[in-house]
């Protein structure tokens, strides 16, 4: 399957966070070449790179991370603020045609909502994600127990992802 992305507009971004030893990944601007919908867009691309367990939501408002996978999250529609590795992390706004790689342990939540605001979600390694409320374990006593992606979402086997995230 060969999937084309619009590049004219992508930008990369990256920020760490007490929560994490990876940093959370943004890519701004992931959009199709053609004027293909974002939904199946972001489903066949997700796919394509081996990150699976596709579902379609948004994003849930209390704090939450998840301890047996990494996460990737496509804007479909609208835009929302999101807070990232709790009160002391990163608080930003995403919008459509933003995607978003959410290391594990990544404490994250939406703070506030566009009504018509959703995203594809993902995970690699055929992962089964689990919802954990409250603060990780001190990552000073933790190590990563989840094997790496060995794709980028976007981007597959030569993404930013994979020279981002190594240990």
């Amino acid at each position: 399957m060969s999937i084309s992305i619009d590049t004219e507009f992508l930008r990369k971004e990256l920020y760490v966070t007490p929560d994490s030893e990876l940093p959370l990944i943004i890519y701004r601007g992931v959009y199709p070449q053609n004027n293909e919908n974002l939904s199946s867009f972001y489903r066949k691309l997700f796919i394509s790179n081996d990150w699976n367990g596709i579902w379609e939501d948004g994003i849930f408002t209390y704090q939450h991370y998840h301890e047996t996978t990494d996460e990737v999250l496509g804007v479909a529609q609208g835009e929302a603020t999101v807070e990232f590795g709790g009160e002391k992390g990163i608080t930003t706004v995403i919008n459509k045609g933003d995607v978003i790689i959410i290391p594990v342990n990544l404490r994250h939540r939406s703070v506030n909502a566009s009504k018509e605001f959703i995203v594809i979600g993902a995970y690699p390694n055929e992962n089964k994600p689990d919802n954990q409320r409250g603060k990780p374990t001190s990552l000073a006593n933790q190590k990563r127990t989840v094997a790496l992606p060995g794709t980028d979402p976007v981007f597959g086997i030569s993404g930013p992802l994979l020279q981002h995230w190594s240990l």
